[in-house]
């Protein structure tokens, strides 16, 4: 079996039946990697736990909350217990590139503070915490910077360890909901 791109200018790849069952079963095997311990916990408690923290102010879960930090309404299908886990009492152990926040300072003394969306010789665009989505020319720049840390508050010795086990239970339970056939 040949596998390709068609517009791309690379040439095809080409496997045999069993190498196609493999990358299938590989690509698949990634969406299913966090779903294979449960938490221990009680999600419903977990959830009242994620309003009371205020956690909903950057996340958005299911259509509710913000757009500060990861969007939370599957990332029981994406993560382990123990990575959400770890994300709440350390957030700064792995801060993905999309949320680093850029600082900018223009010639006017206007500051910028997003998520870079976009970048090129000429533009930064960012998704600004207070203006929404700009694309501000580097030729306006004083000062520009990006922070890697994490915006994310820790939660480690504000919680007890029981509203931290449900904490995970309730962003474990966020999972994608399967596929009817019909």
């Amino acid at each position: 079996m040949r596998i390709c791109i068609a517009t791309s200018a690379k040439p095809g790849v080409f496997f045999d039946g069993t190498q196609v069952w493999q990358v299938v079963a590989f690509v698949r095997s990634l969406s299913q990697s966090a779903g294979g311990a449960s938490a221990r916990g009680n999600a419903a408690h977990g959830e009242q736990v994620f309003r009371a923290q205020g956690c909903g102010g950057c996340h958005l879960v299911r259509g509710q909350g913000g757009v500060r930090g990861p969007d939370l309404s599957v990332i029981g299908s994406q993560r382990s217990a123990e990575y959400l886990r770890e994300s709440i009492v350390d957030p700064n152990a792995k801060v993905a590139p999309e949320y680093w926040v850029a600082k900018i300072i223009t010639r006017d003394g206007a500051s910028h503070s997003g998520f870079v969306m976009n970048q090129d010789t000429y533009i930064v665009q960012i998704l600004d915490f207070t203006r929404g989505l700009e694309a501000i020319p580097r030729t306006e720049f004083k000062d520009f910077g990006i922070d890697r840390s994490s915006s994310m508050p820790s939660l480690e010795g504000k919680l007890s360890a029981s509203d931290l086990d449900d904490l995970v239970s309730y962003l474990v339970s966020l999972r994608r909901q399967p596929m009817r056939s019909e």
